[in-house]
C-alpha cells in the first residue's frame, strides 16, 4: 500500500506539477557561478557552495546565497573575498527574489523546456537592485523544476557598493586591473517537496 500511495502521488504531480506544489531548492544540483577578469585577459570562474531556497505554488522564488561559501580554488583568495569584498560579518547572505509564471509552463511535457522572461530583485551588500534575465525552465519527473539562465546576468559592482572591495582586492593581489562588471550564471533545481514527503512515508 505504501508503494502504491507513493506512486499515485507522484503520478498526480507528473500530470499537474504546478497545481498545488511547493518546491525546495536542491543545493547539490544547483549552481551559481561568476567570472572574474583580471589584467584584461585572465578569466577565472568562481561559485558559491551553499544555496537555500523555495518556490511557492504561486511562482514566488526565494534563494539565499551564503557569501561565506564563496569558492575560488585558492584559500587565501576565498578569505579575502569574504572579508574585503563581501564583508560577510555584516552581510552574510545575498537574497534573490523572483516571480515565475507557472501557468505559462502548465502545458510542458516531462523533459520539455520553455524560455521565459523574468524580473528579479537581488539584495547584496546592503543594496537592492531590480534586474531581468531569460530563464530556460525545464519540467522534470516527479514535478521537479530546473531553471537556468540563457545568458549571463551582468552584475555591476558599483551598484552594490562593491567597487571599493574590488579595488582592495586588486591592490593586495598586485594586479593591474580587475573588471568590475561580473557575469553571473545561475542554475536552480527545485525538488517537488510534496512528492519528497510522500516518498518518506
Amino acid at each position: 500500500m505504501r508503494n502504491l500511495k507513493t506512486l499515485l502521488v507522484a503520478m498526480a504531480f507528473v500530470q499537474a506539477p504546478f497545481a498545488s506544489a511547493d518546491w525546495m531548492l536542491d543545493n547539490d544540483q544547483s549552481l551559481i557561478n561568476f567570472l572574474s577578469i583580471k589584467n584584461a585577459s585572465v578569466i577565472e570562474t568562481h561559485h558559491f557552495k551553499q544555496l537555500e531556497g523555495t518556490l511557492s505554488d504561486k511562482g514566488k522564488a526565494h534563494v539565499v546565497i551564503s557569501l561565506a561559501s564563496v569558492a575560488t580554488n585558492i584559500d587565501i583568495r576565498d578569505e579575502r573575498m569574504r572579508s574585503m569584498l563581501f564583508n560577510t560579518d555584516l552581510f552574510p547572505s545575498a537574497l534573490l527574489n523572483a516571480d515565475l509564471d507557472l501557468e505559462a509552463l502548465e502545458t510542458l511535457e516531462i523533459g520539455q523546456t520553455k524560455a521565459v522572461p523574468v524580473q528579479f530583485t537581488l539584495e547584496l551588500h546592503g543594496q537592492e537592485q531590480q534586474l531581468e534575465t531569460q530563464l530556460q525552465v525545464t519540467k522534470l519527473e516527479g514535478g521537479d523544476i530546473l531553471a537556468s539562465t540563457l545568458q549571463p546576468v551582468v552584475i555591476d559592482a558599483a551598484k552594490f557598493k562593491l567597487n571599493e572591495g574590488v579595488e582592495a582586492l586588486r591592490k593586495v593581489a598586485k594586479l593591474d586591473t580587475i573588471v568590475q562588471s561580473v557575469p553571473v550564471n545561475v542554475q536552480l533545481y527545485f525538488n517537488n517537496s510534496d512528492v519528497a514527503i510522500a516518498n518518506e512515508k
